[in-house]
């Protein structure tokens, strides 16, 4: 799993990451990453994790477990732009 402190400075311009958390986004759970200096933003790692209500419904709980992975999914997607632009 990918760690919030392994985050790679910003492709665009080397600045900060910071991690910003959604919860319950239309029965997602996710992160994303933006940059505090120029405000470049990665993609949202979303998580899903639906269950089935007694009344055949279905809903989307937020747990620990879900926005830890929707936050280590942010952190990956974050470091694989990084890794693609100082590649070029």
């Amino acid at each position: 799993m990918e760690n919030i402190n392994d985050l790679a400075p910003c492709p665009f311009c080397g600045g900060q990451g910071k991690l910003i958390v959604l919860t319950r986004n239309y029965g997602m759970n996710g992160a994303f990453i933006r940059c505090e200096h120029c405000k470049a933003q990665g993609p949202v790692g979303h998580t899903w994790e639906t269950h089935l209500k007694d009344s055949g419904g279905l809903y989307t709980p937020t747990t620990p477990q879900s926005i830890e992975a929707g936050k280590c999914n942010a952190v990956r997607r974050w470091n694989g732009y990084t890794a693609l632009a100082t590649a070029q």
